[in-house]
């Protein structure tokens, strides 16, 4: 599942290795994201992910886009 780095969230896994522009591996495939990783991806510009899928991941990020923005 294919998602914004915005709104990823702790505990999510990611399911494809994210490589920066000079094609090293930024973070590896399994990764279970933690707050620091997600900041990590951001200071990247890394604006998108795909992360294995997560059923808590889609009740949260409805709330999120509904207004009540955690964080």
């Amino acid at each position: 599942m294919l998602v914004k780095t915005r709104y990823l969230i702790e505990g999510c896994i990611l399911s494809k290795e994210i490589r920066g522009l000079s094609n090293r591996p930024i973070m590896y495939e399994k990764t279970i994201m933690t707050r620091q990783l997600i900041e990590a991806l951001q200071a990247f510009l890394i604006t998108e992910v795909s992360i294995e899928n997560f059923d808590s991941w889609k009740e949260i990020s409805a709330e999120r886009s509904n207004g009540s923005r955690m964080g």
